[in-house]
């Protein structure tokens, strides 16, 4: 499985309040959100109304597939009008499944996250 990951920013030039921010913030997210098979989120700089931080995360079990994915949403994101894109930083992360257990496992006691088996599977719950 393979994991990638974009962070993306953008410049909001003439924009002078939170409530513009938003507002672009919501139709780039949702716009991609229907067009890609992609999560999308604003992840940073909330309290600056000039700009404006969006993460992507896409899985796939072929690295050129989720990389190509991406590149197609940043190209997507890049053409707004009121957003200039200025900064971009992408990772793709391969995940071993045999190993991803022992991993979330050790991982449960330090984030807090508990794992339950049950009868539809695995589950995840905010501890």
């Amino acid at each position: 499985m393979v994991v990638a990951l974009c962070r993306l920013v953008f410049l909001l030039r003439g924009n002078h309040s939170l409530k513009g921010k938003r507002s672009v913030a919501r139709r780039l997210i949702e716009r991609s959100r229907q067009r890609f098979n992609l999560a999308v989120a604003e992840v940073d700089e909330a309290d600056d109304h000039q700009r404006l931080v969006i993460g992507l995360a896409a899985l796939s079990n072929d690295a050129r597939h989720a990389n190509a994915v991406v590149d197609k949403a940043v190209a997507f994101m890049s053409t707004l009008s009121e957003a200039m894109l200025i900064e971009r930083k992408m990772d793709l992360q391969h995940m071993n499944p045999s190993t991803m257990a022992s991993s979330l496992a050790s991982s449960e006691s330090q984030e807090g996250w508990a794992y339950l088996e049950g009868e539809e599977g695995l589950n995840d719950e905010r501890g």
